[in-house]
C-alpha cells in the first residue's frame, strides 16, 4: 500500500468522516494524490470533499506553507548553526535527521501550533475571506514569464542531422 493511501485511511478514522457529516480535505495537486482512484473512491464513499490547490499557488494558499514551514526552516537553520559552532566543518547526512528532528520539536511547540492554525486565517480559508488576495498576488513573475522565442539564443556551430547528412548551421 502506498504512503498516501495509508495516510488517507488514517485520516478517515481521525476525522470520523461520513456522508452525513462531510469533511473537506485540502491538498496539493501532486499526481499521487489526484490520480489515486482508490483514494478518490474512498473519499466519495466516506463523504470527504477533496479540494485541490491550483498549481504554483501553495506559497499563498497552503496553510502550513504560509505559517508553519517558515518557523520550521528558521529552527532548522538555528540547529545547524549551533551544531557547527560545536563541530566546525560541515553538516553531513549523519547529522541531518537529529538536527531536523530537534527543529521539528521546536516548531511543533504549543505557541507555534497557534501559528500553524493562523495559516488558515492568513490564506483566507478559515474564517473565509475571499478578499484576502488581490489579482496581482497571483501574477506570473516577469523574470520567469519570458516568451520562448526571446529566451532562446541562436545556436552557434550546431550540427543538424537530416536524412543521414550533416550540415553546419552557419
Amino acid at each position: 500500500m502506498d504512503n498516501y493511501r495509508s495516510w488517507f485511511k488514517k485520516f478517515i478514522e481521525f476525522s470520523d468522516a461520513k456522508k452525513e457529516t462531510p469533511v473537506v480535505l485540502l491538498f496539493d495537486g501532486h499526481a499521487s494524490h489526484t490520480k489515486n482512484l482508490e483514494v478518490i473512491d474512498l473519499a466519495r464513499e466516506k463523504g470527504i470533499i477533496l479540494l485541490c490547490f491550483p498549481p504554483h499557488c501553495s506559497h499563498r494558499l497552503q496553510p502550513l506553507d504560509v505559517a508553519f514551514m517558515r518557523p520550521l526552516s528558521l529552527y532548522y537553520e538555528d540547529e545547524v548553526r549551533k551544531w557547527l559552532r560545536m563541530n566546525p566543518g560541515k553538516v553531513t547526512l549523519f547529522q541531518i535527521s537529529t538536527l531536523f528532528g530537534q527543529a521539528c520539536v521546536n516548531a511543533a511547540s504549543a505557541a507555534n501550533m497557534k501559528t500553524a492554525l493562523k495559516g488558515f486565517e492568513k490564506t483566507g480559508i478559515w474564517p473565509t475571506n475571499v478578499g484576502i488576495f488581490s489579482d496581482g498576488d497571483f501574477y506570473q513573475p516577469e523574470t520567469t514569464n519570458i516568451p520562448i522565442a526571446e529566451a532562446q539564443a541562436e545556436p552557434v556551430n550546431k550540427l543538424c542531422f537530416s536524412n543521414s547528412r550533416t550540415y553546419s548551421s552557419r
